[in-house]
């Protein structure tokens, strides 16, 4: 549910920055074109692509170390052998071992997210919004490893 929770309002207010580009950017740059405008929205393309990759193997790393400490707890060969994926062993926190570095994710994305609110305000170079709405979507994929590893598929 926390989960659940934490995505959705990111995801808003991804949403929120992505629909007034066009009309914060018109009223600030007046000198932009529709089409600079529409290319505008490439620096979200790119913050994703790379939010993906960096996002993922942050989350990975992090799963390997839960995993290994969990490993390390059980000692028991018998209990490793039996359970094939750890997503099936119940007493695994898979939980923890996704959402740990979740805190900090949110706390950078809200940073930036409230950055990239000041420059639209400040009308400075039109730059710092395209900088901030890339490093802003670039935190802001990590809610994804939980909801894959409780998908089931068979």
């Amino acid at each position: 549910m926390l989960n659940l929770v934490g995505s959705s309002i990111l995801y808003s207010t991804f949403y929120a920055v992505t629909a007034t580009i066009a009309t914060l950017f018109t009223k600030n740059y007046p000198f932009l074109t529709e089409t600079d405008i529409g290319l505008c929205y490439l620096s979200i393309g790119g913050g994703n692509m790379i939010s993906t990759v960096l996002s993922g193997r942050m989350l990975d790393w992090q799963y390997r170390v839960y995993k290994k400490r969990y490993e390390n707890t059980i000692g028991d060969s018998e209990k490793l052998k039996e359970v094939r994926n750890l997503r099936d062993d119940d007493e695994f926190p898979i939980e923890k071992a996704r959402l740990n570095l979740q805190f900090y994710f949110v706390v950078v994305y809200s940073a930036l997210v409230i950055a990239y609110g000041w420059v639209i305000q400040s009308d400075v170079s039109l730059a710092a919004p395209l900088v901030f709405q890339f490093l802003g979507k670039s935190f802001s994929s990590h809610f994804i490893g939980l909801l894959a590893d409780f998908m089931q598929l068979d």
